[in-house]
């Protein structure tokens, strides 16, 4: 497993993983819009403002992804997922581990 920077490939599969407006709500939050596009997602994902940090498989699947930002002096971890797939592997160990380092 390596932990990189989300490429656009992860972005498209981590669309994937939201169904309904509601599974989208509880990850992201009031503001990001359902039914998305790519573009929708990436700018309200806003991949250019917040660290985004992605473990991905050896055959390049993502496993999970989270987002991280300084705020008042506080890192802030945000939208945390697991690919559904990985779930109940203890990924986000790894994943909460990796963000909190690096922020």
């Amino acid at each position: 497993m390596d932990v990189i920077t989300p490429t656009h490939s992860h972005i498209m599969q981590l669309m994937t993983w939201f169904n309904s407006r509601g599974d989208l709500l509880t990850w992201a939050g009031p503001n990001f819009r359902y039914p998305f596009d790519l573009n929708s997602f990436k700018a309200d994902l806003r991949l250019t403002e917040l660290d985004s940090l992605a473990l991905q498989s050896s055959q390049g699947e993502l496993m999970a992804f989270g987002q991280y930002c300084l705020r008042s002096g506080c890192c802030h971890l945000a939208r945390l997922a697991v690919n559904p797939a990985y779930r109940g592997q203890r990924l986000v160990d790894r994943l909460l581990s990796e963000l909190c380092k690096r922020g």
